[in-house]
Parts: C-alpha cells; sequence; structure tokens
C-alpha cells in the first residue's frame, strides 16, 4: 500500500519511535543509512530506537530498509505480494516506499531500494519529510 499523509508521524507513538530493522548481510552503505535514520528518528522524539537485524520477537511498529534482492524480508513479503515492487525493478537508484501491515500485528514502512543507492536515497527522503536535513 502507498504511503498515506499520516505513516511517518505513525512511526512515532507517544513518544517512542519504531524499531529500525535491517539485515545484517546488508551492503555496508544501508548499514549505514539505518543507524543514520534511527539517529534522524532520535532527533524528532528524543529517544534513540533499537536497530535490528532479526524480527524475532520485535512489536509493534519497524521501519524496514533494505535492497531487492539482498533482503530476505523484503524479497519474501515481495514473493507473498504483501509490498509491490514492479515500478523499481530493475531500475538504477529507484526506491519505492509503502506501509503494510505486518502480520505479526503493528505496521511496516518499507523503504526498498531497487539497488544500494536506491535504498540510501528513499532512506534519506523520509528523513527530509521529518524535517531533517542529511546534510
Amino acid at each position: 500500500m502507498p504511503m498515506k499523509p499520516g505513516d511517518i508521524e505513525d512511526m512515532i507513538k507517544a513518544g517512542i519511535p519504531a524499531t529500525v530493522y535491517v539485515d545484517s548481510g546488508a551492503d555496508v552503505g544501508v548499514l549505514r543509512v539505518a543507524d543514520d535514520f534511527a539517529s534522524d528518528l532520535e532527533k524528532v522524539s528524543g529517544v534513540k530506537p533499537a536497530v535490528v537485524h532479526e524480527l524475532t520477537g520485535v512489536t509493534g511498529d519497524v521501519v524496514v530498509i533494505g535492497q531487492l534482492g539482498h533482503s530476505a524480508l523484503i524479497d519474501g513479503w515481495m514473493k507473498s505480494e504483501l509490498i509491490q515492487t514492479g515500478a523499481i525493478s530493475g531500475q538504477w537508484e529507484a526506491y519505492s516506499q509503502a506501509v503494510v501491515a505486518r502480520p505479526e500485528g503493528g505496521k511496516a514502512l518499507v523503504i526498498i531500494g531497487a539497488d544500494k543507492r536506491g535504498a540510501i536515497y528513499g532512506t534519506y527522503d523520509i528523513s527530509a519529510k521529518m524535517g531533517v536535513s542529511p546534510w
């Protein structure tokens, strides 16, 4: 489902930001942008969220950052048609952002890059929408 107004604000509830998820085997740039995004959420909420590489035991809302073909979670959600990636597949530096209901409960703001730069640009785009400059 495409993002709609309020989705970004929903990632911080009662002053507590959503957990940030990125695959442990992600490209070093994608791992770094996940840490940067957690810092940006801290700037907005005053609380630094956890950055995790496994969703087992994580409850509530999460921000998922990843790259097509390099994230088991994103690839699995794509195969189960929870997310759609046709518009960015095969593109260069493209990204997609969507909000989906997690099967375990809560929502996931999913930032999907067609490649590593797409994942990075898509994440910094959300930071900018929250009012945090990537510069």
